[in-house]
Order: structure tokens, then C-alpha cells, then sequence
């Protein structure tokens, strides 16, 4: 009996010994060479092109990407290679018990291949949809009258002419004037639809800005929203991704549209000189009454609460959520604000979390798709932030969008170069225009841009970003 019981004693304490070496092994501690237990920290590696080598310091990896490794903490060098690709690295210290992502790294070609497409003469406005496949283009032709071309993307990309009525842009001409003449020198394309059915222009017709909703898939259904809700717009922006319903900013007062009934509603909110959309239900807006500036949220509904108030000067902002917090961004003068709160309104609404100073007065400030990565710029400059690690990273160079979540882009020297978000891993890649933007593609492949040919015309343009 005896003997039983101490076999159930030893095999009850040799279980709780694995149990707890498990669990020791599970939460990262590890003995390190010095014989002290230590918590390790987990890096997870990730690359566009999967297969690439990984190396941490001096160690290569046994195991390709996309991998992970738990390192004791430090600050180390990691480094992703592949064959017929530019080096990535980056140098980042890793806390205990913290995760290091690195699953954005964007592998660049050593050779990289441009293909042309196209011959079209003073191109005058270009945007990319939302969904990467298809580009809503302007140009004037050789007799000063505009057109409307749609590409498709894809391995043989197609250009086809949009005719767009005449009577969007009636106004008072000289006897013999033709509409359309003159008239692309003053649109600019403010929102394409996710499938490039619909679009936004703002056209400057004499002194006013007037608003026009282009119906690609049907253009006999396009309007000109100034006349048809006779209001003068500031500002609009759509409530969804088939571009039906809008917020529009008229006369200070934010209301909204809908499309598909013609309709209009009361004014949702006033004294309103800017705003912000999170998603349809969620806005951020500015507010300016007796010059003084305040910034507010509004939830669809009709409830509203003010974040930042008596503020001196006409804010920038931007709203988003991250990791179940949401962040309302502001930016006055040369002060970046975030406030942050897990509820919209109440108890829990933003409340004010960082404070960064700038040395320069920005010109846009926006978020990256995963709303993780804030990038404020200027001219000739740019910081980046890092809401998850709190990281602030400042770049010589301006002007630079967002190519995908942590990669941007920007012209030097005549070429587009892209670099990671805290501007590491710098490479040129092809001459393009930046003021017609770049886009990669849906499956990654490519990343397209327009560029003025020798004939003085302009082009479409790609790199081929993955080697077959």
C-alpha cells in the first residue's frame, strides 16, 4: 500500500513539474549563459515574397520566412534576404514578454523591369479606386476640350473613353464655346468609388467650386450636387464604399446625402469649418465659433461631445481605432495631441494620451489603412508615429503617401522611391510623377504611375515588384 501511494505521490509531483516547465516555457524564460532565468521577447517574420532567408545579428535562421524566434532582450539587427531581391533590415530592441512584428518587410528587385502603356496628351488629373484594379483619368485634347478615360489594371491593362454630359459643366461661354473647352485645367478628382463606378470631381467654375458625381457604369445618371440640392459644398466624403451616401459640409452645417433617393437631410451639426469620418456612424469634426476652435465627435444619432477646446488656431485632424482604443488625432499649429478612450462618448471617451512637438507647420496629416501609423508631413519633411510602440521617426523628405500599411512612397531625383514607415529600407524603383500618385497592385505584383514621354505626352507606367 505503501508503494502505491508513494508511486501516486512521485507521478502527481512529475506531472506538476511538466505542467510548470511548460508553462515556463510558453511565457518565453529561457536560463541564458550566465545560468539566470530570463523572459524572452517573440519576433515574427514576414515577407512579400514568402521563402526569404532570416538573419538575427550575425545568425542566419534554419527556417525561412514567414517564421518567428524567441531572443532574449536586447536590441538586435534582423536582415530578410532572397535571391534576385534588395536586402531588408531594420534594427529594434525587443522587451520581455513583448512581440516584435516584423511582417510587413516589402522585398524590392535588384532588377527592376518598366512596362508602358498608352500614349495620352496633357493628362490632367489621375486617381486610383479602391480596390486597385481600375484608374479614373483626365486629360484636355489637342482642342482644349476634356475627356474622361477608364483603365483597367491587370496584365494587359485596357483604356476606354467615359462621355460625360455636356450639361455637368454649363456655364456662361463666349458664342461658339463648347462646354467642355477649358473645363480640365480646373477638376480635380476627389474620391473614386472601390470599383471605380462612381466618382467625386471638384470643378472650379469661374470663382465658385462646384461638386460633381460621376456615374462611370452609367453616365446619363451624373450630376452636378450644387444643383441638384442648391447648395455650395466645402467638402464631401462618402459614407460607403459604393459611393450612395455622403456627409457634405455646406455653409458650416455637415448634412447628408443620398443618391440613389436624391435626398437631402436637416443639418446634423453646425459651425462646423472641417471634419473627419471614421465609418459611416463616427465623425470627428472642427467646430469655430467667435474664432475660437474646438474639436468634437459625433455618433450617428445625434449624440455629440467636444474633445479639445480653445484652441488658437484651425486644427488638423484624424480619427481611427487601434487595438480596441479609439484615437482622435490633433494636430494645431506646431502640437500633435492624440487623445485616446475606449468608448466614442461618455466616461471613457478620448482624453488626452501623448503630446508631440514639430518643428515645422504641417501640411497633411493621415493614418495608415491599419490606423496604427500617424504620418504628419511638409514639403520637405515628414514624422512618422507609432501608436503601438509609441516610436516617433522623423524623414528628410516630403510629400510621401502611404503605397500600403507600413510602406511609403515619394519622388527624388525624377524616380519614386518607397521606404518603410520610419524610413529605413529606402530604394528607387521607377520614373513616375508624383502628382499623379502611384498604386500597387491588387495581387502585389506591380506598382503602377504615370510619367511625361519623349513626345511630351504621358504614359502608364509599372515596375514588376515579384520576380515569376
Amino acid at each position: 500500500m505503501a508503494i502505491i501511494i508513494l508511486k501516486n505521490i512521485i507521478t502527481v509531483i512529475s506531472v506538476m513539474v511538466i505542467v510548470v516547465f511548460l508553462i515556463f516555457l510558453i511565457q518565453g524564460w529561457v536560463i541564458n549563459p550566465d545560468g539566470k532565468t530570463v523572459q524572452t521577447g517573440l519576433v515574427q517574420f514576414a515577407t512579400n515574397v514568402s521563402g526569404s532567408t532570416v538573419q538575427i545579428n550575425d545568425k542566419i535562421l534554419g527556417e525561412k520566412t514567414t517564421t518567428k524566434q524567441q531572443v532574449v532582450p536586447g536590441k538586435y539587427t534582423f536582415k530578410m534576404t532572397q535571391k534576385g531581391y534588395e536586402p531588408w533590415s531594420r534594427t529594434a530592441s525587443v522587451g520581455a514578454g513583448e512581440i516584435l512584428w516584423l511582417n510587413y518587410a516589402r522585398l524590392v528587385p535588384e532588377n527592376k523591369i518598366t512596362e508602358s502603356f498608352f500614349d495620352i496628351e496633357n493628362l490632367k488629373a489621375v486617381k486610383f479606386s479602391q480596390n486597385k484594379q481600375k484608374v479614373l483619368a483626365i486629360n484636355e485634347d489637342l482642342s482644349g476640350f476634356v475627356k474622361f478615360w477608364l483603365i483597367e489594371l491587370g496584365e494587359n491593362p485596357k483604356k476606354t473613353e467615359i462621355i460625360v454630359p455636356d450639361k455637368l459643366f454649363e456655364r456662361s461661354l463666349a458664342e461658339g464655346e463648347n462646354y467642355l473647352s477649358g473645363v480640365a485645367e480646373n477638376l480635380s478628382i476627389e474620391g473614386l468609388s472601390e470599383n471605380a463606378s462612381r466618382a467625386i470631381l471638384k470643378w472650379k467654375n469661374g470663382e465658385n467650386y462646384e461638386w460633381l458625381l460621376i456615374d462611370v457604369s452609367d453616365t446619363k445618371k451624373s450630376i452636378n450636387l450644387a444643383d441638384e440640392f442648391g447648395l455650395n459644398f466645402s467638402k464631401i466624403v462618402a459614407r460607403d464604399k459604393g459611393y450612395v451616401r455622403f456627409y457634405a459640409l455646406a455653409n458650416n452645417e455637415i448634412r447628408e446625402i443620398n443618391i440613389e433617393n436624391s435626398t437631402i437631410s436637416a443639418k446634423i451639426l453646425d459651425g462646423v469649418v472641417d471634419f473627419d469620418m471614421y465609418n459611416e456612424n463616427i465623425l470627428g469634426y472642427v467646430e469655430n465659433k467667435d474664432s475660437v476652435y474646438s474639436v468634437g465627435i459625433y455618433e450617428n444619432g445625434g449624440k455629440t461631445t467636444l474633445i479639445a477646446q480653445n484652441l488658437p488656431a484651425q486644427p488638423k485632424i484624424v480619427v481611427g481605432r487601434y487595438y480596441n482604443e479609439n484615437y482622435i488625432h490633433v494636430l494645431s499649429e506646431k502640437t500633435l495631441k492624440i487623445y485616446k478612450g475606449n468608448e466614442w462618448i461618455g466616461n471613457n471617451q478620448p482624453k488626452i494620451a501623448k503630446t508631440l512637438s514639430l518643428d515645422f507647420d504641417a501640411e497633411n496629416i493621415d493614418l495608415n489603412s491599419e490606423m496604427r501609423i500617424l504620418k504628419i508631413s511638409l514639403n520637405q519633411k515628414t514624422v512618422s508615429y507609432d501608436l503601438e510602440t509609441g516610436s516617433k521617426y522623423e524623414i528628410s523628405n516630403g510629400g510621401l503617401r502611404w503605397l500600403d500599411d507600413f510602406v511609403l512612397c515619394g519622388r527624388e531625383n525624377e524616380k519614386i522611391t518607397v521606404r518603410d514607415f520610419d524610413g529605413s529600407n529606402k530604394y528607387s524603383i521607377f520614373e513616375a510623377l508624383s502628382e499623379f500618385g502611384v498604386s500597387l497592385s491588387r495581387d502585389e505584383k506591380y506598382i503602377y504611375g504615370f510619367k511625361k514621354n519623349s513626345s511630351g505626352n504621358f504614359e502608364l507606367v509599372r515596375v514588376k515588384m515579384i520576380i515569376d
